[in-house]
């Protein structure tokens, strides 16, 4: 006989869940306020010292121009990603995908072997030598 019954189980689940994706966004908030606070550190000094070197920033127009060039290029990727396409080119890709996917993880096999093969052959558990 089972202890907890489904709805509790996923009653717990769910709280569980919420719980973690608050926390983890609690977390990324704290960080990028702790990065926030360090570039303005590092920036209150730089600017002390050139105060005291009698200089100052310089301001550019490449800045806003290089973000309005990075906005457009991520716009780009957004809307070619995420157009609409006939079916037999989805299935296509992800049939690329798929295959890619295969190819890698047999390669992260093969490399998995050869490292523990030759941990093996360090550690003294076997006497042939390791692939090469």
């Amino acid at each position: 006989m089972s202890i907890w019954n489904t709805d509790q189980a996923s009653q717990i689940l769910g709280d569980l869940a919420s719980s973690s994706r608050a926390g983890l966004d609690d977390f990324g908030t704290q960080v990028a306020r702790m990065l926030s606070s360090w570039r303005a550190i590092e920036r209150r000094g730089v600017d002390t010292l050139l105060d005291r070197m009698g200089l100052q920033r310089q301001t550019s127009f490449v800045r806003p121009v290089l973000w309005v060039a990075a906005g457009a290029v991520a716009g780009g990727c957004a809307v070619y990603f995420l157009a609409p396409r006939a079916g037999d080119t989805i299935r296509i890709g992800m049939e690329k995908i798929r295959q890619a996917g295969a190819w890698a993880g047999a390669r992260a096999q093969e490399a998995a072997t050869k490292v523990s093969d030759t941990v093996k052959h360090v550690n003294g558990e076997t006497q042939e030598a390791p692939p090469a």
